[in-house]
């Protein structure tokens, strides 16, 4: 087996998310209450931003490989300890160390597969394809699997996560060579790199912005099918359904790459302002699923120009910084769509999106020729 297949198989095995659809009715069931419930996530989205741009420092200064190793071990361990009846303060350490596992492998697994990928576009596109079907596939099973035990959609999603290392440990040793000198500079550098390239630059305003606001919209399905007054039976299928229209726009992403940003980010303006019209429930849920082919199109682009355009040893540590600031943009936008939404309703909130869109629109049309490259 090939290093890009060992990879390829590694992340469709550790996005086998079992337990993601019923981790909030679990925790209840270990007599948490909401307040807690929510306490323990919030505290886990810190950390993620925390350890964001330090692990992607990691993964540039030792190899993306020892982090993404790393990363998928230390998730096996913590899901595991996850399916066994643990108190609160015991669940929330896990949730740090969860963080931390989730931040080993962010930007890093990018980095891997453009070290032994020939054609990097289209491998990028076609594994983030298969791995995003195989998570509809495996939340979907995660549902049925828990009226039987929730411990065991942990135990399943923790062994799978520990094939997934098992696999990068048996990948070639020569691929990275560790870095000389201080990891701090290193730090430094990574910073450095994102304030003076203009195409990183912007591209990371781009990531935060996009990406952002894609990471939030799990927290919208809620009141989105509420107020289109959808049988909570048909909730489920609707989002595998939205997370299926993510796959298909990261696999037709090399078809379509020369649409640039500019042409998509129009299409999601439309989008947005379409998923707001509430009062047609069609029209509403067509705007959705637009959203999230967009979704997909412009989460593997900017990940796949990022990558291409930072200087090797430091695609990590780049990447990670994206990803933290888009974090910190997510909890931000999460935020005031609380309280947009409990005082104004959901389809203010699709508007207040959609003047964010606009200003970023405004920000590529005037820095189009300085960037000319990544529109």
């Amino acid at each position: 087996m090939t290093d890009l297949a060992k990879i390829k198989l590694a992340r469709i095995l550790t996005t086998s998310y079992f337990f993601l659809p019923i981790i909030i009715v679990y925790l209840q069931s270990r007599g948490f209450n909401l307040k807690q419930v929510f306490l323990i996530s919030s505290i886990h989205s810190l950390c993620v931003v925390l350890f964001e741009y330090p692990t992607g420092v990691i993964a540039d200064y030792f190899s993306p490989r020892t982090s993404v190793f790393l990363g998928y071990l230390l998730s096996a361990i913590v899901v595991f300890l996850m399916g066994f009846p643990l108190g609160f303060l015991s669940y929330t350490i896990l949730m740090v160390l969860y963080s931390v596992s989730v931040t080993l492998m962010s930007g890093s697994d990018t980095v891997l597969i453009s070290s032994v990928s020939k054609n990097f576009r289209e491998d990028f596109s076609n594994i983030n394809y298969s791995s995003q079907t195989w998570s509809v596939i495996t939340i979907i099973l995660g549902s049925l699997i828990a009226k039987y035990s929730f411990s065991l959609t942990f135990f399943l999603s923790a062994l799978l996560y520990l094939l997934g290392a098992i696999l990068v440990f048996l990948m070639s040793r020569n691929l990275h060579q560790r870095e000389e000198g201080n990891i701090f500079n290193k730090a430094k550098e990574g910073l450095f790199i994102v304030a003076r390239d203009k195409n990183i630059f912007y591209l990371t305003i781009i990531g935060l912005v996009t990406g952002g606001f894609f990471v939030s919209f799990k927290w919208l399905y809620n009141p989105l099918f509420e107020v289109l007054r959808i049988d909570l039976a048909f909730w489920g299928v609707l989002i595998a359904l939205a997370s299926v229209f993510i796959a298909i726009g990261m696999k037709f992403y090399p078809k379509i790459a020369k649409l640039g940003f500019i042409v998509p980010i129009l299409i999601s303006l439309g989008a947005t302002l379409l998923t707001g019209i509430t009062s047609f429930w069609l029209i509403s849920l067509l705007g959705l699923f637009v959203l999230h082919f967009i979704s997909g199109y412009l989460q593997t682009h900017t990940d796949f120009l990022i990558n291409e355009s930072a200087p090797k040893g430091h695609q990590a540590s780049v990447l990670s910084f994206k990803n933290m600031v888009m974090r910190l943009f997510s909890s931000f936008y999460i935020l005031v769509a609380g309280y947009i939404i409990s005082g104004l309703g959901f389809s203010k909130l699709m508007v207040f999106t959609a003047i964010i869109t606009t200003g970023l629109l405004a920000i590529l049309a005037i820095k189009r020729k300085s960037i000319k490259l990544i529109l």
